[in-house]
């Protein structure tokens, strides 16, 4: 939430206000809990969080999730999510019918951000599905983890740690 700090010095001893805010997270973070855990298979995944006790939704608001990309440990093809917003469903309401999908690989690490379709209250359980997600390619088994994060909770709370089998 928003936050004022005030900040004086020994020159200007009037104390100037500052405004910042501070992230939050969701909580209870589980998943992604893929159907398959095999090296390169299409699955789908499934995250579960809560949203924090100030961390309320409105439909438009983003959920992101992030798993792990091509130059994670072993890996020689990063996790794909789908492009298609139909691929996604927000507490069983399909992401399409008002939201967009908009997958980023960035370093060593993917992404995608949808927009929820439906508002969700503060301190709520959220279940994200993806159909579709394609399994980094790993050369060796790898323990992977990921994130989730929201508009309104934008600290990222890791995922627990998920287990790539190689080929």
């Amino acid at each position: 939430g928003s936050t004022d700090l005030y900040v004086s010095d020994s020159t200007d001893q009037a104390p100037a206000k500052v405004a910042f805010n501070v992230a939050t997270e969701v909580t209870s973070v589980s998943g992604p809990n893929p159907t398959s855990l095999a090296s390169g298979a299409t699955a789908n995944y499934t995250y579960k969080f809560t949203t924090s006790s100030t961390g309320a939704l409105t439909a438009g608001d983003t959920i992101t999730l992030v798993a792990p990309s091509a130059s994670s440990t072993n890996a020689t093809a990063g996790t794909v999510f789908p492009p298609s917003a139909t691929d996604y469903t927000v507490n069983g309401v399909v992401v399409a019918a008002s939201g967009t999908v908009s997958p980023v690989i960035s370093g060593s690490t993917v992404s995608v951000t949808i927009t929820t379709p439906i508002s969700i209250g503060d301190g709520i359980p959220v279940t994200v599905v993806v159909a579709g997600v394609t399994n980094p390619t790993v050369s060796s088994n790898t323990a992977e983890t990921g994130a989730v994060y929201t508009s309104e909770d934008g600290y990222a709370a890791a995922t627990p740690s998920y287990t790539i089998t190689s080929a």
